[in-house]
């Protein structure tokens, strides 16, 4: 949290010192002043989105890879072992579990 807010801080100061000097030779002290505190306040709120949106992105790609390609609930395996013999249907889940082994070691 506090590395956080040191990152938007000095992001927003970069902003400030950007403005200050690129506005002095032409403006007033006072106007330079404003404009480099209002600079800060948007570097500082943008940091602060740049920071939400990236954490998001992140977020999002990391339950992409958890999330497993496809899922058979048992509803969904129903109509699968339907009409098979015991023998058969023991057979299937023998193959479903080879399958799902491959998976998680690939």
């Amino acid at each position: 949290m506090v590395r956080a807010l040191t990152g938007r801080v000095l992001f927003g100061t970069a902003g400030f010192m950007l403005v200050f000097f690129l506005s002095f030779p032409a403006h007033t002290i006072a106007t330079t002043l404003l404009r480099s505190a209002l600079s800060f306040i948007a570097f500082f709120v943008s940091g602060y989105v740049f920071q939400w949106m990236f954490a998001y992105i992140s977020r999002e790609s990391v339950q992409a890879k958890k999330k497993p390609s496809h899922s058979l609930d048992a509803n969904e395996l129903q109509p699968l072992t339907e009409g098979l013999t015991k023998e058969e249907a023991q057979q299937v889940a023998a193959y479903i579990r080879h399958m799902l082994h491959d998976e998680k070691d690939g």
